[in-house]
């Protein structure tokens, strides 16, 4: 914790409060019969909240929602999709081209085996077929940083969900399942998983942290001190997680 910090708190505790409980005493309520009640039940009910803060992590993703939604705190996206064994895998980039024009993205640059696109004048949608080995073809889809605030998620979603469309209505694969998505999540400030998971240390004192978990659906999710990274083979899960992680809902 910074001196700045610490300092506030100080000043806090024994100024602060002190000087709010005598104006209550004897400028506001100088009669009042049951201030000391009021007094000791908001201490109660401060030292309560506080511990369960700390211990429920049902209760300590609400505070983190409901002050994300005050400060409008931002975060930064970035995603990959690789589908694998895809046919036309000639004429792809020239096709999702001629989609995404008609989707107010502007062409950067093209050749037979790149595609680079403008999204909103801001953002970068790239393609690229690879192949393998076997000589088999896939298509490797990412997106340069996203930048999302947390009020709009949903939109933003829903307009990431249209990019998705626009590919997958148009690719031809051998099997539709064989892909994988993957994105990645920064925070501008701390990560708050990181915080909850780790925040009995000092987080001066944490030089690094790296945690991966794998959930209901086999798939992975990582964390670190200011990032989230979750890679699933479908779509679906991958927009349903993201709105249930960064809406910090604690599930």
């Amino acid at each position: 914790m910074t001196k700045g910090k610490l300092l506030f708190l100080w000043l806090t505790f024994l100024a602060f409060i002190p000087l709010v409980y005598i104006s209550f005493e004897f400028i506001i309520f100088p009669n009042a019969r049951y201030l000391d009640y009021i007094i000791i039940f908001s201490q109660y009910s401060f030292i309560i909240i506080t511990f369960m803060y700390r211990a429920d992590e049902r209760l300590y993703y609400k505070i983190k929602k409901i002050k994300q939604w005050f400060v409008g705190s931002e975060t930064s996206w970035s995603l990959s999709t690789r589908y694998y064994n895809i046919n036309d895998y000639d004429k792809i980039l020239n096709i999702l081209s001629d989609e995404y024009k008609n989707y107010n993205c502007k062409v950067i640059k093209t050749e037979n085996d790149f595609l680079s696109l403008h999204w909103q004048s801001k953002y970068i949608l790239s393609f690229r077929i690879e192949q393998n080995d076997s000589n088999e073809y896939s298509l490797h889809f990412y997106t340069s940083i996203i930048d999302v605030s947390f009020r709009s998620i949903k939109k933003r979603i829903n307009e990431l969900s249209s990019i998705f469309d626009i590919v997958e209505n148009k690719l031809n694969m051998v099997d539709r399942s064989n892909k994988l998505y993957e994105i990645g999540i920064t925070y501008n400030d701390i990560n708050p998983y990181y915080s909850f998971w780790v925040k009995t240390l000092p987080s001066e004192k944490v030089i690094s942290f790296n945690c991966s978990i794998s959930d209901d659906e086999n798939s992975i999710i990582s964390v670190d001190k200011n990032k989230i990274r979750y890679k699933t083979s479908r779509l679906q899960d991958l927009f349903n997680k993201v709105e249930k992680y960064i809406n910090l809902k604690g599930e």
